[in-house]
């Protein structure tokens, strides 16, 4: 009997230990990605989740960019970084009945690069069909972090992540996205990311309607985009492929540790905005590239309907 529960208190300890560590890891991961601005001094390469990279030559990226002959296409910032430049594109197109203003940052985070390969796709579906964009004019800024995209890094030249502490940064490629924000004045503005999730999912701000959202996911799925049931969080999504960090523990753990990505400073001066989310474990180019250009083309049609 006592060899009984020696084997019993046994995996007990074992249990307990494997839960503290666990508990630990997972506090040292909150730690990393959402309480500083700045984990390291360098762009560093993210291995604590499994990632499969889609590379990207910036050169030759932006050589690509250039080469599109229907767009006002400038240097809007140039990073000195160990001796080299390290452009930020910005893109403009000009409907010819141009009444609402479109916003897109790309590349925020260097190893999230289906949003900054999705541009070139955008800009492929404005030259083949000019009118559907009529009533729009459209800046895109790619990539806002182009030392990052280089080395497959999430954090920018200065080890740090320009989508945190958005008020009080000094960080360039922060400034910068506040600049753009100010002098565009859009009307909706769309941040490209990836995340380690299976499907594709959306951070909606406060001031996106509803109907517009479920337009949007309706569009998804008519063209066979993975809605993801799970965000990044662990909560699960009711409905699949909406999550909202604007409710709940989340909301409440933001305003405690004054967090602040892009999505609450656009909040805060009443921009309608979208953060959409594709995983980034896919080596499926449609669910992690092409579905951000499905989803600009929602809000190009939809919330320009409604307006």
């Amino acid at each position: 009997m006592k060899g009984v529960v020696n084997i019993i208190l046994y995996f007990i300890v074992i249990l307990i230990v494997t839960l503290l560590l666990s508990c630990t890891t997972k506090i040292k991961l909150a730690y990393k990605y959402f309480l500083t601005p700045c984990p390291c001094d360098v762009p560093e390469i993210q291995s604590d989740f499994p990632q499969h990279f889609l590379r990207v030559n910036l050169n030759d990226y932006l050589s690509q960019l250039n080469s599109y002959k229907n767009f006002r296409i400038d240097t809007l910032q140039t990073i000195i970084y160990a001796g080299t430049e390290f452009p930020i594109t910005r893109i403009l197109f000009k409907g010819s009945e141009a009444k609402l203003r479109l916003l897109i940052f790309a590349g925020v985070h260097g190893n999230e690069s289906g949003g900054v390969l999705s541009i070139p796709i955008l800009m492929d579906s404005i030259s083949t069909n000019p009118t559907r964009y009529m009533n729009w004019e459209v800046q895109v800024i790619t990539p806002i972090n182009p030392v990052g995209l280089q080395f497959m890094s999430r954090y920018n030249e200065n080890g740090c992540d320009l989508n945190r502490k958005i008020k009080k940064s000094n960080q360039p490629g922060i400034l910068l996205q506040k600049e753009v924000i100010r002098e565009f004045k859009p009307d909706f503005l769309i941040t490209l990311h990836e995340s380690p999730s299976r499907g594709y999912f959306i951070f909606p701000g406060v001031h996106v309607q509803k109907d517009l959202i479920q337009r949007i996911l309706e569009h998804l799925e008519k063209n066979g985009i993975e809605l993801a049931t799970v965000d990044y969080f662990g909560r699960k999504l009711k409905p699949p492929g909406i999550s909202n960090t604007n409710k709940g523990y989340l909301n409440i753990l933001k305003n405690i540790i004054r967090l602040q990505p892009l999505a609450d400073y656009t909040d805060e001066n009443k921009i309608p905005s979208l953060t959409p989310e594709s995983g980034w474990q896919s080596e499926d180019l449609k669910q992690r590239v092409n579905s951000h250009v499905f989803l600009i083309n929602a809000v190009i049609d939809n919330f320009g309907n409604r307006n």
